[in-house]
């Protein structure tokens, strides 16, 4: 990663940084042809297999010996969308469409069941389950997805 202003140098990093390809992390992606899908409408993007099997654990703590991690090198020259050229760019630098997943906090709107519980749960308050004693609670933050605008706003 390089940064393109002298603020931007904070986030450089450098050639010589070992790296590991994480092999415990691989695309699933859907072709039409797929036989599991026949008969059937599919409307989302790729997704993500991950086998911890195959994760590397420990590199994050202080200590860790990176010992057979490999050293960075360029596999192609990128260029920026539009500005095409003939030469040895393979990689085509595309400004992605789809913003970021948002995180926000969503508060639970209401407690819709409950079993194990000697009295009534507030989705307010805190309440504490007595020690080797188990509960189940439903709960609820109450939007409703099942909303067809072309429906005259009637839900399903």
């Amino acid at each position: 990663m390089q940064g393109n202003s002298g603020m931007g140098t904070i986030v450089n990093t450098p050639g010589d940084w070992p790296y590991w390809p994480d092999t415990s992390i691989s695309p699933i992606s859907y072709k039409f042809v797929d036989p599991g899908l026949f008969f059937q409408f599919y409307a989302a993007g790729p997704t993500q297999r991950v086998d911890v099997k195959n994760a590397i654990s420990g590199w994050q703590e202080p200590g860790y010996t990176a010992s057979g991690w490999q050293t960075p090198h360029v596999l192609a020259s990128g260029i920026s969308h539009g500005a095409a050229r003939f030469g040895d760019e393979v990689r085509g630098l595309v400004p992605r469409t789809l913003p970021l997943l948002e995180r926000n906090r969503q508060s639970f709107k209401a407690v819709r069941r409950t079993t194990g519980l000697l009295k009534a749960v507030d989705v307010n308050r805190a309440f504490t389950l007595p020690a080797r004693k188990s509960a189940t609670i439903l709960l609820d933050h109450v939007p409703k997805v099942g909303h067809c605008p072309d429906n005259g706003g009637q839900d399903y």
